[in-house]
């Protein structure tokens, strides 16, 4: 069942949180969470303890943490479950997102739910979109979200249908961002090249003799 969870009574505990950070702000933040009844806080408790395990510890934190995302994963995080896609978790956060080609997500508008307060995702760290068919349209949306994509370790944006412009852009914005064998390019040097043919065509034209 969904939990209701406030942005504004969330937003004092998670701008104080950074996955590269020290644990402390998160087991504040998980009790919290328990006293309100949200499973979530005990999530965020049972991953910040897998540091540090012993064996025998590790075996039940690793239950626990499968029976949790088993019955909360998709209120925490809309992806969890999606076909085609993979949501690793840390600290009971979501940190890093593949999206693979065919994955059952709909960029324009999944993605943007991405960066809400009000679940699991809102610190995550590292996000991978290969050959998932994005085009300059949705390279403007990235655009748009700078200045949370900026903050990001790792943006893979490779194999996609981006234009040679639109990579420039991407770059620019994102100079960690991975953007090699885009299709877009592709097309731009086949457009040139179909070009050169034409003015080449025309220039051998004997009407103009």
């Amino acid at each position: 069942m969904a939990i209701a969870r406030d942005p504004d009574e969330l937003a004092p505990f998670v701008e104080r949180l950074s996955l590269a950070g020290p644990v402390e702000p998160f087991l504040v933040f998980a009790d919290w969470l328990q006293e309100k009844g949200d499973p979530w806080g005990e999530l965020i408790a049972v991953q910040c303890a897998m540091t540090g395990a012993t064996s025998d510890q590790l075996v039940r934190l690793i239950h626990a943490e499968q029976r949790l995302l088993s019955a909360h994963g998709e209120d925490l995080c809309f992806l969890h479950r999606r076909r085609r896609v993979s949501v690793e978790w840390r600290r009971g956060f979501v940190d890093r997102i593949v999206i693979e080609s065919g994955a059952d997500v709909a960029p324009f508008d999944d993605l943007p739910r991405l960066f809400s307060l009000r679940c699991a995702t809102s610190l995550f760290a590292r996000l991978v979109m290969r050959e998932c068919h994005l085009d300059d349209m949705f390279g403007r949306t990235l655009l748009a979200w700078g200045p949370r994509l900026a903050k990001l370790d790792e943006l893979d944006l490779e194999g996609n249908t981006f234009s040679r412009s639109m990579v420039g852009k991407l770059e620019a914005a994102f100079p960690r961002a991975r953007l090699g064998d885009q299709r877009g390019q592709m097309e731009d040097r086949r457009l040139t090249r179909a070009e050169a043919a034409i003015r080449e065509a025309e220039d051998d034209d004997p009407r103009d003799r």
